[in-house]
């Protein structure tokens, strides 16, 4: 099925209904879209089949993979987002329906900072990795609801909430 006009497909996924569910990248933001199991684009699922954003007002954001969370059909999309000369591991969580979770980060959206100890340890260190480091990798969804997953050479852990664990 091709994604066409949304620039390089992403992420995609199935549901519990066979529904696929894809990520794309357009003019700097995310693309996440639902089609039925006969390949249209479900009018139910946020705007006539597709949810068009940004991780944040400023900078530009990238969609990664999708993630379809096993209790709840909730969809986890991963992704980048770069501003102020950093590129940072994002996330968005998503009703089935398309809407955001409202109680995940700030109104369905984190973007992940990256930790003040591993830049004041070594001031050297350049928490930018090469693009599409971060959106590429597919996190890890633990037993308890929480995100695991790899940005530049840290592993981190947050909550079902979208706050990091510690």
């Amino acid at each position: 099925i091709p994604i066409k006009g949304w620039g390089k497909g992403a992420g995609v996924a199935t549901d519990a209904n066979n529904n696929v569910i894809y990520s794309a990248h357009y003019h700097g933001g995310y693309v996440v879209g639902k089609l039925t199991d006969e390949g249209k684009a479900d009018p139910t699922f946020g705007n006539d089949g597709l949810v068009l954003d940004n991780f944040a007002e400023e900078g530009k954001s990238s969609g990664g993979s999708v993630t379809i969370l096993p209790k709840t059909g909730r969809i986890l999309l991963s992704g980048v987002h770069s501003g102020k000369n950093m590129m940072l591991t994002a996330f968005a969580l998503f009703e089935p329906d398309g809407s955001y979770v409202s109680e995940f980060g700030e109104n369905g959206k984190v973007i992940v900072p990256y930790p003040s100890e591993l830049t004041s340890a070594n001031p050297d260190a350049n928490p930018t990795p090469a693009v599409g480091i971060g959106a590429q990798y597919t996190p890890v969804i633990t037993i308890d609801g929480k995100i695991l997953f790899v940005h530049h050479d840290t592993i981190f852990r947050l909550k079902a909430d979208g706050s990091i664990d510690s």
